[in-house]
């Protein structure tokens, strides 16, 4: 049902949320080489299982 996917997907935005107030905290350099590539394939997994 949809419901299930949206709290599943809240739960992603979620971890998401974490992640990035944690390499906002860390102050490294390549802090964003490894948020992005990450954040990017991930909402694209999000929309591909929203077009189901």
């Amino acid at each position: 049902s949809p419901w299930i996917h949206s709290l599943k997907n809240r739960e992603i935005f979620m971890l998401l949320r974490q992640l990035e107030k944690i390499h906002s905290k860390s102050c490294l350099n390549d802090g964003t080489y490894f948020k992005f590539p990450w954040e990017s394939e991930t909402i694209t997994q999000i929309q591909k299982t929203e077009g189901t």
